[in-house]
């Protein structure tokens, strides 16, 4: 573990973030959906960065109240469920792939 200051990264926004990853040696960023309004996505392309968008489609699991309510933390599910709770986890539909590998 190590903080971003001690990569002494530079630019700004999607610049930064390219920065980051690419001293780290990653290939893929996963991201919320709510990024597209932000994120450079040409910056992706430019530097072979694949970028994901994570999905959030969960099953439909036990909780104690209620109808089920799927918008709140994982806190819930593993409290819900305890050690059942990785048979929920998995989102039902793949991430959204914005970005491909590879330069273009």
């Amino acid at each position: 573990m190590l903080l971003s200051r001690e990569l002494s990264l530079i630019g700004s926004k999607t610049d930064r973030l390219i920065d980051l990853l690419k001293k780290l040696d990653a290939t893929t960023y996963l991201s919320g959906p709510s990024a597209d309004s932000y994120l450079d996505k040409q910056a992706f392309r430019e530097h072979g960065i694949r970028l994901e968008y994570k999905s959030y489609e969960y099953l439909e699991y036990p909780q104690l109240w209620g109808d089920f309510e799927g918008a709140v933390t994982v806190l819930d599910l593993i409290a819900n469920c305890g050690p059942d709770a990785k048979n929920y986890i998995q989102s039902q539909t793949p991430n959204k792939v914005v970005v491909e590998f590879g330069l273009s």
